[in-house]
């Protein structure tokens, strides 16, 4: 009798599919879910600007995930579906601001909170995470739903739709037919139009009748729909798990192996905060103590503003660390060790939170000498949330919770990009300047032309009350808006709509007359005092 050829060893991809991908629901309902994603995408956002297609899009995507949850009677974790709640708002807030920086902000929120719905919807809890969780599971999961979870939810639904499961099997033989012709008809189309003209210029007028006779955008729009499917598929894939070996894999206990006892804490801890206390002390005299005391040791009142702020605020962060870092390092089991480490901790905040005051004011000082800019409200807007941070940690502190500390960072991040959506960046901006022109003479209507759409409605006003050199700026910018955002709205169609963008195009339609006594012209983006 013979031996069986040896059996040739499984890849690693399809090793881990058949060892470890279970889904709650048919891979194949997935995979046609993905695909029509794919194209709902394609038809939002090729060729529009960002507007209303990102809520359209996010709710759409809530939609099928609830959705196929009920439909496979699968239950949600509830504790966690309060995400859904600030993905949409992010999401519509890209619909509703014009500033460039404030929409990537919200974009970078939905995924983030799109991640975490995905990571946590069928179990878990998003107050449990710990740092280590955050950055490990966070690594796993985006490699998961970007490669691993896809291949393996196209295998299993290739061997579900090879036995029928989970649809018709005529309509199964019908989809993997079409899925593998699609591709072959592709190269044959292309060969066959670059052997005969007669037959290239049929294949153009087909095209053309259906608008794709533009080869470079059928391949876009296709390759961006495909990149779409692949990643809700993976999103999907990874949220309808039963497997638990990523949970299994990475622990989640927060803690690491390393200890330190309460001298070594102690020491670092008052190293620390008797060295911050020598900083207050200077701060206290050359800073809160006025004016004269600045001049005297030879800086002028902006001088000492600009310098050393964004430190202040990198020394705010570390110091906010190390107090987390020490916090889950050193066991507190005497009371001694408890009380020592709250004491020291809590004048680590006290500390830190004079430093953070001391960085704001300079803000405030370097604002009253050139005058506001959106790169100067952001850390206005960051040192606020991190206050509340420190706070926060005081807490988790007297609690003895430090992965609740994470939850808080989590909040405080969410809570930032909120109050820039809120607060209208560029419109708070506006204001700011256009009040110190009122006390003070003083406007830098070159850095105002650069604001985004959010700021038109403040801007507009100036073409009555301002001089007639920042008349002829701000006219010559406002008319060039204009010019834009006419093209703009000839050829954007609904998906691309934005609440600001029509509002500014609104306005500034009204004042046509006036502004086109104006040369059009851009103005490039300048900071005043840099």
């Amino acid at each position: 009798m013979t031996n069986p050829p040896p059996a040739q060893p499984e890849s690693p991809i399809a090793a881990s599919s058949s060892q470890r991908l279970v889904l709650r629901t048919p891979a194949i309902r997935l995979l046609i879910i993905a695909v029509g994603l794919g194209l709902w995408a394609n038809a939002l956002f090729i060729k529009q600007p960002l507007g209303l297609s990102a809520p359209l899009f996010a709710l759409t995507a809530l939609l099928v995930l609830f959705g196929l949850a009920a439909w496979g009677d699968i239950t949600p974790a509830w504790r966690n579906v309060w995400l859904a709640a600030p993905l949409l708002f992010f999401a519509v807030m890209v619909a509703v601001r014009a500033s460039a920086f404030v929409i990537f902000l919200n974009l970078c929120a939905a995924l983030l909170l799109t991640g975490l719905l995905a990571h946590l919807f069928t179990g878990g809890s998003i107050f449990t995470l710990s740092v280590t969780d955050y950055v490990a599971q966070g690594l796993t999961a985006g490699f998961e739903i970007g490669l691993i979870r896809p291949i393996q939810a196209l295998e299993l639904s290739w061997r579900e739709g090879q036995i029928s499961k989970g649809l018709p099997p005529r309509l199964v033989a019908i989809l993997r037919g079409v899925g593998l012709a699609i591709p072959v008809l592709f190269v044959f189309t292309f060969l066959l139009t670059s052997a005969d003209v007669a037959f290239n210029q049929s294949v153009l007028d087909v095209l053309k009748a259906l608008s794709l006779d533009n080869a470079a955008e059928v391949v876009l729009r296709l390759f961006f729909a495909a990149v779409v499917a692949w990643a809700c598929l993976g999103g999907l894939a990874y949220a309808f798990r039963t497997d638990k070996l990523l949970e299994a894999a990475i622990p989640t206990s927060g803690t690491l192996n390393i200890k330190l006892g309460f001298t070594e804490t102690a020491i670092i801890l008052g190293g620390v905060n008797l060295l911050f206390a020598a900083f207050v002390g200077v701060q206290f005299r050359y800073f809160f103590g006025g004016q004269s005391n600045i001049t005297v040791a030879g800086f002028t009142y902006s001088e000492y503003a600009r310098r050393g702020f964004g430190e202040l605020v990198v020394v705010a962060v570390f110091a906010l660390g190390l107090a987390l870092l020490l916090q889950i390092l050193t066991p507190r089991r005497q009371a001694f060790a408890r009380w020592g480490f709250n004491g020291l901790a809590f004048v680590l905040v006290a500390l830190t939170s004079i430093i953070l005051a001391s960085a704001f004011q300079r803000l405030v000082l370097y604002e009253e000498a050139y005058g506001f800019t959106e790169l100067r409200t952001y850390p206005h807007v960051f040192m606020i949330w991190l206050g509340a941070l420190l706070g926060a940690f005081v807490i988790t502190v007297l609690i003895d919770r430090p992965r609740l500390f994470v939850f808080g960072t989590l909040m405080a991040g969410l809570g930032f990009v909120a109050t820039l959506n809120l607060l209208n960046t560029d419109a708070f901006v506006a204001r700011q300047n256009i009040s110190r022109y009122r006390q003070t003479g003083k406007l830098d209507a070159p850095y105002l032309a650069t604001l985004s759409d959010d700021a038109i409605p403040e801007l507009l006003p100036l073409l009555d009350t301002a001089g007639p050199a920042e008349r002829d700026i701000l006219g010559s910018a406002l008319h060039f808006r204009l010019d834009e955002l006419d093209a703009l709205q000839a050829t954007a169609s609904w998906q691309g709509w934005n609440w600001a963008r029509s509002r500014a195009h609104q306005l500034l339609a009204a004042h046509r007359p006036a502004l086109e006594l104006y040369v059009p012209q851009r103005y490039g983006g300048m900071i005043p005092g840099d």
